[in-house]
Parts: C-alpha cells; structure tokens; sequence
C-alpha cells in the first residue's frame, strides 16, 4: 500500500465545497476528504501558538489543530489550522 507522501489523488471540487466551509466540523470533514487524518482534532490557545499581541488575541474565539500528516510527509510537520473568528 502507498503512503499518503506518494500518493497522487485528484478530487473533483466545485464552488459549492469551497462555499460549504462555514464550520471547524465542516474544514475537518474537507480534510477528511482529501485524505488527511482529522483524528487529532485539539484546541489550542493563542498563547500555545505564540500569538501574544492582544490585538491579535482579542478577537479569536477559538483556534483548533484540525489536521496533522506528520508521518507522510517524513519529519516534515503539514498541520493544518482553522481560526474561528
């Protein structure tokens, strides 16, 4: 079996799926569809990501690892973050 790294899939998007993100369950489950595992979903903090500024600060509500392919990518980390504002 192949892994993700060497992998090539295309996956037919039109407008719609772009449109269709208006959640954090909505980008995992876009994710989970171009094959990314989204079973690490985690809440963060702005100050565990280092975004200090309270300008920058104040207006998140929440920010939350939706997705990590830490193995296929041999050491190189390719997470994915969703800030929900």
């Amino acid at each position: 079996m192949k892994d993700l790294a060497t992998q090539m899939i295309d996956i037919e998007l039109d407008p719609h799926d772009i449109q269709a993100l208006n959640s954090a369950d909505a980008v995992a489950a876009f994710f989970a569809r171009l094959g990314y595992n989204t079973d690490v979903r985690t809440l963060q903090t702005a100050n565990n990501l280092g975004i200090t500024a309270e300008g920058t600060t104040r207006p998140i509500k929440k920010i939350e690892l939706i997705a990590d392919q830490r193995e296929a990518f041999a050491g190189r980390t390719n997470s994915t973050w969703r800030n929900l504002a």
